[in-house]
């Protein structure tokens, strides 16, 4: 017989903004809590200025 153990998942957004992606990286890495391992980050940028925003989420297994 196999077994096997299933790990629910916690996910978290948090939405940055910024004038560059290394920018918008370090805010969103200082945001990602312990355990939580950043999965998507899409890109967008302002129609009328330099600022760019994006969505981060992370996700970790719940032990």
């Amino acid at each position: 017989m196999l077994r096997d153990t299933i790990r629910s998942e916690e996910t978290q957004s948090v939405d940055v903004e910024g004038e560059s992606l290394g920018d918008l990286d370090r805010q969103l890495s200082a945001a990602c809590q312990p355990g939580f391992e950043l999965i998507s980050a899409p890109v967008s940028m302002s129609k009328s200025g330099v600022a760019v925003s994006v969505t981060g989420s992370s996700n970790a297994a719940i032990r």
